[in-house]
């Protein structure tokens, strides 16, 4: 357990430098609960919840941060060792509706390409072992 809450506290470290380098941008949305980080190509998206697990706005009362990264989900609880630095990020973040929703997009947008680069280098490996390509896929 101790290598998580480690993760955790690092996380927080990163993130905090992050932002006054100006590395990570942050925006709330026009909805309580929600806050995105875009860092380069990827995302964490926030979720800020009260005891009772309804979303709340970052400058309410706070009990639990959940934050999605990279298929992970992350869970910071008020009281532990990295809380004020996440909860100060999240309520530091502008609540920007269009930025939050622009990062979402972008982010789809490069799930996309990822994937088409990821199917263009298989078809290529596929090609130099003499299979011709991928089952289903045409030759051009």
């Amino acid at each position: 357990m101790n290598g998580l809450l480690e993760n955790h506290d690092r996380m927080i470290e990163l993130l905090s430098s992050l932002t006054k380098c100006g590395a990570a941008t942050w925006a709330a949305s026009d909805e309580d609960g929600f806050v995105n980080c875009l860092i380069g190509d990827d995302l964490i998206a926030f979720e800020l919840q009260d005891g009772d697990a309804k979303y709340v706005d970052a400058s309410g009362e706070i009990e639990g941060i959940t934050g999605r990264f990279r298929n992970v989900q992350y869970l910071w609880l008020n009281g532990c060792s990295s809380w004020e630095g996440i909860a100060g990020l999240v309520r530091n973040a502008p609540r920007d509706r269009e930025a939050f929703y622009e990062m979402k997009r972008h982010i789809h947008s490069r799930a996309i390409l990822v994937l088409e680069d990821q199917l263009s280098s298989a078809r290529r490996a596929a090609q130099q072992n003499g299979e011709g390509g991928l089952p289903g896929s045409s030759s051009r």
